[in-house]
């Protein structure tokens, strides 16, 4: 019945316990009780009531340097959790802005590897030039090979031909 005067709970009886506090600092508060037959039964339970403090919000348990010391440990713990929100926020925060800079870290990357194979690409293209042009001058050699050798039979043809031509005219002069 104690627990649950403490805890507020309603008791044998109807009676109600307004107090609430550990074993250890249990001080006992006024308690009406209704009385199977209808009457109410209004006492002092019994225990020293110094620790008793009386505030608007209800009635405090606790003596006041521990009152002091467990709203000092309420603010502080109000205080860190502002902390806590405010450094929940500069992460957030910082988390966003490294996004931000890993898309534009991966674009980047992106782009290099997309020079890097055009530049690869550029040389290949011009080994793959250079061998076109080599072939080419090799057919135009070749080709001004048979042409100069062509050129000098024909060159040969010729001086035969005047040759004869004057061979004939020294003949039938």
């Amino acid at each position: 019945n104690e627990k649950r005067a403490a805890a507020g709970q309603q008791q044998p009886f109807g009676c109600t316990a307004t107090a609430v506090a550990t074993e250890e600092q249990y001080q006992p508060a006024p308690s009406s009780c209704t009385t199977g037959a209808g009457s109410t039964y209004r006492g002092e339970m019994t225990g020293a009531t110094d620790n008793l403090s009386v505030e608007k919000d209800g009635i405090r348990l606790l003596p006041p340097d521990k009152l002091e010391q467990a709203q000092s440990l309420q603010e502080d713990c109000n205080e860190f959790i502002g902390k806590a929100k405010q450094f929940q926020e500069i992460v957030t925060e910082f988390m966003q802005v490294m996004d931000a800079k890993q898309a534009v870290i991966d674009q980047q990357k992106l782009r290099t590897i997309g020079l890097g194979n055009k530049v690869l690409g550029q040389a290949e293209a011009r080994k793959r030039r250079q061998r076109e042009l080599q072939a080419t001058l090799n057919e135009r050699k070749a080709e001004l090979e048979r042409l100069s050798a062509h050129h000098d039979s024909l060159k040969r043809v010729a001086e035969e031909q005047q040759a004869l031509i004057e061979r004939l005219q020294n003949n039938e002069a």
